[in-house]
């Protein structure tokens, strides 16, 4: 499975696709997220159709990148290769 820096992409297994609801996102990037704050588990699916699972993500970052105007801007500069 490739790996970069601290997140990696793994294909979620039905179990937890069926187990969450991704929010739709305006982007060119992201097509949706989804967050759980027990587990701090972030999945985010790109307009690529790949999903991707961060580990460790704080409260504040999905209401980060929820809120911010560059959704790929806020991933590139706030959560990719740091979860």
């Amino acid at each position: 499975m490739p790996k970069f820096g601290k997140w990696i992409r793994v294909p979620a297994p039905l179990w937890i696709m069926a187990s969450f609801a991704m929010i739709s996102l305006s982007s060119s990037c992201l097509s949706g997220v989804d967050y759980d704050p027990e587990t701090r588990l972030m999945f985010l699916r790109f307009r690529s159709g790949r999903t991707y699972t961060l580990r460790g993500v704080p409260v504040e970052k999905y209401v980060g990148l929820l809120n911010a105007s560059s959704k790929g801007r806020y991933f590139n500069y706030h959560l990719k290769g740091r979860y």
